[in-house]
């Protein structure tokens, strides 16, 4: 399991537990998506510029 699936669970759980509502939940759950995107396009771009030698 990596960060983002911890992440995911952990949000969901504490919306199961009722410490944040659907709508809260939702609002993190998308923070965490475009968080992993931009990861994603960060690692992806490093390894390009490495690949290309620059």
């Amino acid at each position: 399991m990596n960060w983002i699936d911890k992440a995911a669970d952990q949000i969901e759980k504490e919306y199961e537990d009722g410490l944040i509502d659907m709508h809260e939940m939702h609002d993190q759950l998308a923070d965490l998506r475009a968080e992993a995107q931009q990861e994603a396009e960060d690692a992806a771009q490093a390894a390009y510029d490495d690949c290309m030698g620059w």
